[in-house]
């Protein structure tokens, strides 16, 4: 339940409120970008062209600033810095590459407390993008930064409490619950000794994610009301008050009997300037949860203009996209549509399932591989650029001291030593190549985990038998598939044992239907390794079978259960036979016309794979599977 919303997407319209004003946004966007890239004079130029007025926008100033590095401090990075990091058009990397080439620890004999905002900030988005040994080199030079100072003083103890964020959200991904409420409740001393109460806030805030891991509702709940008392304290509200808004709601409708509160304060987000889309998924979840014909689910479509649950999905989904980050949009997708299943729309449920999943495919697999790849591209190509200097540096000292034994000798001495360097250099590159490979592929395994989580979750509540039937046989697709990513990090030569897969896939199996024993006979050749385009089609054919032995063969536990795997060549093709000794229950199957989605799927995956599927009955079900290797299908296409 309650699911967190990231700070980052409600400081981006926080920001965009404070800082935009009468000016033309795109115009500032341009500025920021040349900042970032080091055109300080395209950014000027863009500057002096603004229509609006600029003499009152603050933040106007800090750019102009910035562009001109004149009188220019930390304060007014942390403002551009707190601005850019939350535009999704904007690259974060270049955003910490602009600081690593900018930002420098300050000399100054008191503590700077807006250097230690932006490494902070800093530390946050890598954190978000998953670069967890940029973050942490980046949290070692603000805690080597604030040690120098004496902790009694009160700016040094703010410090302290944002150093201590970076370790607590550490704990929250680990769900080291001890160690990160000790820490949690250090940062709620520190803001307490201060009577600060916007780090009360922000304390509060971090600790109720340990209150949700250990299942304390009433406790959640009072604590998102106490930080909202909090906020009334204060003149303006925090970048923190619509995040703690939405977590109350969001708790509220998974408690239930508090539908007047609910809506009172789901119309304060509805009706602000700037957070107007993250009502909209708290609307379309209690319009699931509704009858048609009740009150409140007509108090909402007409708040929106509509006349159904479908048409308020679209309109919903439209709106927000390109609008909210992209989590929180994945967030929206995926409870449109668990309202639209609860309500029987089930072809429309399955589209927008479709969506969400490819969405959270492209968020947590593409761009966080891409930002993966991207940044250990970066670190080999200085690190060789930074061993090829010493090595040219050794070169000519070894030169001015063989130049006495004459210019044969020297020429051969320099030729080995080119053959050396360039030896090694390939060798490492080569080293580096498989290393980024096998990372690659630990992250897609991860992020199929992660679809096949979401999968599972999407299970629960769901009393529709073939729903539940057609939700876990996708589960188990994405299995098959996170399986060979699996294999292939776990080998040095990026590929599949071939053997290894098809018993751990059965083992896997066969604990999701835990019906009866079986007796594997598995026959592959030795040593038969697959890369991952044929793997993947063909482990998900394996995946198929296999389940539907023990779904429809393996359904007595008094008989002897035989499940056989084979894997050899007939015609110059190879050939992979699955057999049971089941009744057959594929009477009259073609693969001309299949009737399943089962079959279709097998179908196609084996005319990917340049080959067919035959089936028979001889006292038992027995699928032959053609196939030809890569090199083969290559030198066809």
């Amino acid at each position: 339940m309650c699911n967190k919303i990231g700070i980052l997407g409600f400081v981006f319209f926080f920001s965009l409120s404070l800082f935009y004003g009468q000016v033309d946004a795109l115009e500032v966007k341009k500025i920021e970008r040349f900042i970032l890239q080091n055109k300080k004079d395209s950014a000027l130029l863009v500057y002096e062209e603004l229509s609006g007025d600029t003499a009152s926008n603050n933040y106007l100033k800090t750019l102009h600033r910035i562009a001109l590095s004149q009188e220019c401090s930390n304060e007014d990075i942390y403002a551009f810095i707190n601005k850019v990091i939350n535009d999704n058009t904007i690259n974060k990397i270049d955003v910490h590459h602009y600081l690593i080439e900018y930002l420098a620890p300050p000399k100054e004999e008191l503590i700077d407390i807006s250097y230690v905002k932006i490494k902070w900030l800093q530390i946050t988005f890598l954190t978000e993008l998953v670069m967890m040994e940029e973050a942490e080199r980046e949290h070692e030079v603000l805690s080597k930064y604030i040690d120098q100072f004496n902790e009694k003083d009160d700016n040094v103890q703010r410090a302290i409490f944002y150093k201590n964020i970076y370790p607590i959200i550490l704990t929250i991904i680990k769900r080291s619950l001890e160690e990160g409420e000790k820490l949690c409740f250090e940062n709620k001393t520190i803001a307490e000794g201060l009577k600060d109460t916007s780090l009360m806030i922000v304390s509060n805030y971090y600790y109720s994610d340990f209150l949700l891991m250990r299942g304390r509702l009433e406790a959640y709940i009072s604590l998102c009301e106490t930080n909202l008392l909090l906020e009334r304290k204060r003149p303006n509200k925090s970048i923190f008050y619509y995040g703690n808004l939405c977590h109350l709601i969001d708790a509220l409708i998974y408690k239930g009997g508090e539908e007047e509160r609910i809506f009172k304060l789901l119309d304060e987000v509805y009706n602000s300037t700037n957070y107007k889309e993250y009502s909209y998924s708290y609307y379309i979840q209690l319009l699931g949860n509704f009858s048609d014909t009740a009150l409140y689910s007509k108090k909402i479509l007409n708040k929106f203009n509509v006349n159904d649950i479908i048409a308020l999905s679209d309109t919903l989904i439209q709106q927000s996209k390109a609008v909210i980050p992209p989590n929180e949009y994945y967030q929206l997708l995926r409870i449109v549509g668990e309202a639209l299943f609860s309500k029987g729309h089930y072809e429309k449920a399955k589209k927008i399932h479709y969506l969400s999943v490819t969405h959270i495919r492209e968020i947590y697999t593409k761009d966080l591989a891409g930002v993966l790849a991207t940044n250990k591209i970066r670190a080999v190509v200085k690190e060789n650029e930074y061993e090829l200097s010493l090595a040219n540096e050794k070169s000519k000292r070894f030169l001015y001291s063989l130049m006495l034994l004459g210019v044969i000798v020297l020429m051969a001495v320099i030729s080995i030593l080119i053959l050396r360097i360039k030896h090694k250099k390939l060798t490492k590159r080569e080293q580096e190549k498989q290393l980024l490979l096998q990372e690659i592929h630990h992250r897609v395994k991860n992020n199929f985990q992660i679809v096949s989580s979401l999968l599972k979750l999407q299970v629960k509540g769901i009393k529709d038998e073939k729903a539940i039937e057609m939700a876990i046989e996708g589960q188990n697709r994405v299995k098959s598939m996170s399986l060979i990513h699996e294999k292939l990090y776990q080998n040095d030569d990026l590929e599949v044992d071939f053997e290894d897969y098809i018993n751990t896939l059965v083992s896997n199996i066969n604990i999701l239907y835990n019906k009866v024993s079986i007796t594997k006979e598995i026959k592959v050749p030795q040593g038969c390794k697959l890369d991952i385009d044929t793997a993947v089609p063909l482990g998900l054919i394996l995946n198929e079978l296999i389940t539907n032995a023990f779904k429809y063969a393996f359904v007595d536990s008094n008989e002897q259960n035989i499940l056989t795997v084979l894997c050899q060549k007939e015609e110059g093709l190879n050939v992979l036979t699955v057999k049971d000794n089941g009744k057959g229950v594929y009477s009259g199957v073609s693969f001309e016309n299949p009737n399943t989605t089962g079959l279709r799927l097998i179908k196609s995956l084996a005319k990917q794979l340049h080959g067919s599927v035959e089936y028979e009955y001889n006292e038992g079900a027995i699928f032959k599977v053609f196939y030809k290797e890569t090199v083969l299908r290559e030198a066809v296409d």
